[in-house]
């Protein structure tokens, strides 16, 4: 913007950042009159050693005004984010059929940034699901963190489906559906024991009469 009272002449701006390059440092904005705005865009390319977060980029602004040169020191402010993506790398599960169990989902976050504010819910399909919610504040780049959930599965073939919402650069969702293989309940041992108690007992009613007699 032009905020003197003259116009401005061969206006341009040379932008400098140890971490950062740009398509083209040195940006020309040609004449401006007083109180004109012209904008323009170009593109920023980060090291990868640049943190999240602000950063200043300074800026030498020259142009003419009349027959003399101006030059003077400026500089802007951008806010830098990485990226982030969040992954299912792993999950393991304990399913018994008409037993509560466990489902263990490991998060891994794939990205070169912090992702935060990571909230999971899982429903199923051939479960019910008993704790479905999992909240996890932060991972950092090539961390991975175990969510777990408790379901009561109704038949061998189980399909859950997986809903992760987390932060990163910005809002982002993550949707992904597994299959689980239940294993069937083993209701042979219990009825044997129970089985044993009762002839066990009546073993010992018997003697028990017999003493009596």
């Amino acid at each position: 913007e032009n905020t003197g009272s003259h116009v401005a002449k061969q206006t341009s701006a040379t932008l400098r950042h140890p971490l950062i390059g740009f398509n083209s440092s040195k940006i020309s904005f040609g004449s401006l009159e007083p109180g004109e705005i012209r904008r323009k865009s170009i593109k920023l390319n980060t090291d990868e050693d640049i943190n999240s977060g602000p950063e200043s980029i300074n800026s030498i602004l020259e142009y003419r005004e009349d027959v003399n040169k101006v030059s003077r020191n400026s500089s802007v402010s951008i806010n830098v984010l990485k990226n982030t993506e969040l992954v299912i790398s792993d999950f393991e599960s304990d399913a018994e059929v008409n037993s509560d169990s466990r489902l263990m989902i490991e998060l891994e976050n794939v990205g070169s940034g912090e992702v935060e504010g990571i909230n999971s819910k899982l429903s199923c399909d051939g479960a019910s699901v008993i704790d479905g919610e999992s909240f996890v504040g932060s991972l950092e780049s090539d961390e991975s963190v175990p969510t777990v959930y408790s379901i009561s599965p109704s038949k061998e073939k189980v399909t859950c489906n997986v809903d992760v919402k987390y932060t990163g650069e910005n809002q982002r969702t993550l949707e992904d559906s597994l299959s689980i293989d239940a294993e069937k309940s083993n209701s042979i041992l219990p009825a044997v024991f129970i089985t044993c108690l009762l002839m066990l007992l009546a073993v010992f009613y018997r003697k028990k009469s017999s003493k009596e007699k």
